[in-house]
């Protein structure tokens, strides 16, 4: 009931009532629930409190207004990439706990009661990065987070003033101006090819004048016979260890394997993928290569739940993982090989890339392991 009248008080006090007199004259009885619902506040969603903190806006009283704000954004975390945002809340599939209609709303409350409160561009940033590579769930969440967009554009001039990019890459400098107007299907890009990619195209400058913020990436396509190096982008890393199981009175033992080392025909070894992230990513394909003189010890696809649910499955030169949610943290993923042919072998790299955003990559460092008899 608390929540149904904090909702209630809400929607009530949405109406001008200079235009809907019907509903300024509600207002002293939105006053009565409000007493209600504050002296039992504690059992309110941080979303309850957020609509709690408008309603008190509405009504005049402007202090409680962002004690409610502040508690309903209490445990913000910070990140230079990706912004300003929460962790997601246990029950976050239900509506009134939806990441992201929950986000939307608490940026167009903060930026109504406290447009120059440093978060407010963070928030924009998570919310705006978030949909590079996850979807919106639902219609509502989606309506919400483009409307707080807009809201915000609005009140920065963003859909009045155009914006200026300034790129310079090696010799090369490029001057874009985007009108708020124009309607752009693809973004800003700029590629080059063969003997025209140097060391000097490795640093990009990336400039923009007008309000609001702006995304930018650099990508490198490329095969080498060197063995790659770990590389990991800003917002994931991929990290990949080979172990050989050792069969003990005490126990399995897991040792460490290190590039260049020998291991015998039969062995059994183990793979292990270390994922670390700092946003929450759907639909992710982590592909982990697999030397020629080695076979799976599992030969059927099918789901592993772990604590990283992944659909896994082995094929002739690799062994994929499919993961349709990663959340933000640290997991692990693994599975077993079996050498069975003597010789030298070269292991590319794993690669963790998003299938909807795909400068979304990391890279595991490559592997040497010789089989012997």
């Amino acid at each position: 009931s608390v929540s149904y009248l904090a909702y209630g008080s809400y929607v009530l006090t949405s109406y001008d009532p200079q235009k809907y007199p019907e509903a300024g004259r509600m207002r002293a009885e939105v006053g009565k629930w409000m007493k209600y619902v504050l002296a039992n506040r504690q059992v309110l969603t941080p979303f309850g409190r957020a609509w709690c903190a408008r309603v008190e806006a509405r009504l005049g009283d402007r202090a409680t207004a962002l004690e409610l704000l502040e508690s309903a954004l209490d445990g913000a975390k910070r990140d230079p990439v990706v912004g300003v945002y929460w962790t997601p809340e246990r029950y976050s599939w239900m509506w009134y706990s939806d990441t992201v209609e929950k986000h939307a709303f608490f940026l167009r409350t903060l930026a109504e009661l406290k447009p120059n409160d440093e978060r407010v561009p963070g928030m924009l940033q998570w919310l705006l990065f978030n949909r590079k590579g996850n979807q919106w769930h639902s219609t509502k969440a989606s309506a919400a987070a483009v409307y707080s967009i807009l809201d915000l554009m609005e009140k920065e001039g963003s859909l009045s003033k155009p914006q200026k990019f300034h790129v310079v890459w090696d010799k090369q400098e490029e001057i874009v101006t985007v009108k708020p107007t124009e309607d752009r299907h693809a973004p800003l890009m700029w590629t080059v090819r063969g003997r025209d990619v140097t060391p000097a195209r490795g640093k990009v400058e990336v400039g923009k004048e007008g309000p609001g913020i702006a995304f930018a990436s650099a990508t490198w396509i490329f095969s080498s016979t060197k063995l790659q190096e770990q590389h990991d982008s800003n917002l994931v890393s991929l990290e990949r260890k080979y172990f050989r199981r050792v069969h003990q009175s005490d126990g399995d033992h897991l040792v460490p394997l290190a590039s260049g080392d020998k291991v015998r025909v039969g062995d059994e070894i183990e793979v292990r993928l270390y994922v670390r992230t700092k946003s929450q990513f759907e639909y992710v394909h982590i592909k982990e290569p697999r030397g020629a003189g080695f076979e799976e010890t599992t030969l059927t696809s099918g789901w592993r739940w772990d604590k990283l649910p992944a659909y896994e499955e082995p094929r002739d030169s690799l062994f994929n993982f499919f993961v349709s949610w990663l959340p933000h943290g640290e997991f692990e993923l693994h599975h077993s090989l079996r050498p069975t042919t003597p010789g030298k072998y070269r292991i590319g790299s794993a690669v963790l890339q998003s299938m909807y955003a795909p400068d979304i990559t990391a890279y595991s460092a490559g592997m040497e392991l010789e089989v012997v008899k």
